[in-house]
């Protein structure tokens, strides 16, 4: 199912279809971009943007957390302590999430980049 919106000028309506934003004719509004930019833009969209769903204060708190920490276990024992209403499910898929995060950042930089 596709969830439509209006564009802010053109007043054409535009939708997500499988995850690429479509204008209203069909056509990829993503045309010529790598797939990698595709890709980026719709896992921030869909996932929660750049910090993941959670607040930037978590957010922030969670990276000075993982910039400390030695290992997955480690980061994750301390978000549950330190972070307020994070429980082990939700920072275990917090650290999944910034780990999906960082791969799919460095392909679109790198893609990019050879673009």
């Amino acid at each position: 199912a596709s969830t439509p919106f209006r564009g802010s000028s053109a007043g054409r309506r535009s939708s997500l279809v499988g995850g690429t934003p479509r204008a209203g004719n069909g056509v990829s509004a993503s045309v010529g971009l790598p797939a990698e930019v595709v890709a980026w833009q719709t896992f921030l969209h869909r996932s929660g943007g750049l910090n993941g769903g959670w607040s930037a204060e978590d957010h922030a708190h969670f990276l000075r957390l993982k910039a400390q920490a030695t290992n997955r276990e480690e980061l994750l024992r301390r978000v549950v302590q330190e972070v307020p209403l994070q429980d082990e499910r939700t920072a275990l898929q917090h650290v999944l999430w910034h780990e999906e995060y960082l791969s799919l950042q460095q392909r679109q930089r790198d893609a990019v980049q050879a673009w």
